[in-house]
């Protein structure tokens, strides 16, 4: 499973190289603006995007869903906003379906900079 924001667009574009079994979740500031992009990429079914909320409930969430509809183990990839990666990952623990390997990397936060 991966889960970022537009920054990580790039990463979930070479992981589909890798393998066409993964199940993405966006979160963004403008939905329908990144599935439009995600549907002309390509990625079809296998991506849901989210609004960005302020307590990132609602990627967690969707994040949590899609770990439990899995039928078989599975890594989870989060990149992106600093604070996402950390509520994805905390969130993650506590999944009744745990994913095998996490892979984190934050690249950006609000207010920052130097994070890459």
């Amino acid at each position: 499973m991966f889960v970022g924001d537009e920054s990580g667009l790039g990463l979930a574009c070479a992981l589909r190289t890798v393998t066409r079994d993964v199940r993405y979740v966006f979160e963004a500031t403008d939905p329908g603006e990144l599935a439009a992009v995600l549907a002309d990429l390509g990625f079809g079914e296998t991506a849901t995007v989210v609004p960005r909320s302020p307590d990132r409930s609602v990627v967690t969430q969707e994040a949590h869903d899609a770990a439990q509809a899995s039928t078989r183990p599975f890594d989870l990839v989060v990149s992106g906003d600093a604070a996402t990666v950390h509520a994805v990952r905390r969130n993650a623990r506590q999944w009744p379906r745990r994913p095998t390997d996490t892979k984190a990397r934050a690249y950006w936060a609000k207010g920052r900079t130097g994070l890459d």
